[in-house]
């Protein structure tokens, strides 16, 4: 739970900051693995996606589509975040949209959009 001002006047589509209020919710602390998607798709007859000459195992599932995902959380008895949440979980408490190591978080998706999705799991 918490507050904080959401968006950035530095891309059109995060315009204009504005402070947004969290009630509490969870965020798994890791990637969601191959090995974790695999055993999902083997529980529920789907098609693994393809690693893309990566590998698999314990490397985070990739090319994964928004409507997967959904249904890996909602298989878990979970739900992905909603865009605040996830900006307020990347800003790690911070007002800037970098955290560790310097990675920022990447643009939640426009409503609507259908991006490909990457996991987080528990």
């Amino acid at each position: 739970a918490g507050e904080f001002t959401m968006g950035s006047n530095d891309y059109d589509g995060e315009k204009p900051p504005h402070r947004v209020t969290l009630s509490a919710f969870y965020l798994d602390k890791t990637e969601v693995t191959f090995d974790r998607y695999d055993a999902f798709c083997a529980a529920t007859g789907r098609a693994k996606p393809d690693d893309n000459r990566w590998g698999r195992g314990t490397r985070p599932v990739i090319r994964v589509s928004w409507d997967d995902a959904t249904a890996y959380a909602q298989h878990y008895g979970k739900r992905l975040p909603t865009e605040a949440e996830w900006e307020y979980a990347c800003r790690a408490g911070g007002s800037v949209g970098f955290i560790g190591g310097g990675f920022r978080c990447a643009a939640s998706p426009s409503p609507g959009a259908r991006p490909s999705a990457r996991l987080r799991a528990g």
